[in-house]
């Protein structure tokens, strides 16, 4: 009986595994996922060469900008040292809306 548990049980571990590969190749080719990637790089490089300081900094990696600023002067940044620094030094006018508005629902 055990052979035949086990027989039911292969044949169902391969119908799913069937169904998960065919829906990844469908929905999820490397020509979807390679137009993805060209069209985001594309935004990105126009928004950097076009764009607005205000529109770069949304798209600007805050955590690697400030490790090489840091590294500029020989220093290492800890984010959550240097990231606490930082705020505390920051002016209100400084903080980002969404920032303000999630530390208002915090309160």
């Amino acid at each position: 009986m055990k052979d035949a548990e086990n027989v039911g049980l292969n044949d169902t571990v391969n119908k799913i595994y069937d169904a998960v590969n065919k829906t990844l190749n469908t929905k999820c080719n490397k020509a979807r996922i390679k137009n993805i990637v060209e069209s985001q790089v594309s935004i990105v490089n126009k928004i950097w060469k076009e764009g607005t300081n205000k529109e770069k900094m949304k798209i600007a990696p805050g955590h690697e900008i400030l490790q090489e600023v840091y590294a500029k002067f020989d220093l290492r940044y800890a984010k959550i040292k240097d990231g606490e620094r930082i705020s505390r030094r920051m002016k209100k006018s400084e903080i980002p809306t969404e920032i303000e508005l999630i530390i208002k629902k915090l309160k």
